[in-house]
């Protein structure tokens, strides 16, 4: 019977491949359901954890930073564009 637990176990992994990994947002709270849900013999504390763990970065992250953190983003991609000798030649030609 451990074959089929194996096999099951790993078709359950699968989706994981569709996790944004370079995003912590995203990452973080999968990473923790992940391996909270084997550790602890609980589907239940996996996933709460999960979720708690997604509600803590969406408050410090989104609500605390995410003024500042778009404001830097639009202050890179402006910076980006001056460097862009395509965009250059384009607007030259235009």
């Amino acid at each position: 019977s451990a074959v089929p637990l194996v096999l099951i176990g790993a078709f359950m992994m699968a989706p994981a491949r569709d996790i944004d990994w370079n995003s912590v947002r995203a990452a973080l709270p999968a990473f923790v359901t992940v391996i909270l849900v084997p550790l602890t013999y609980s589907i239940h504390a996996g996933i709460m954890a999960g979720i708690i763990v997604d509600n803590y970065l969406w408050l410090a992250v989104d609500k605390l930073y995410g003024g500042m953190c778009a404001a830097r983003e639009d202050k890179l991609e402006a910076e980006e564009d001056l460097e862009d000798p395509v965009a250059d030649a384009r607007t030259i030609q235009a």
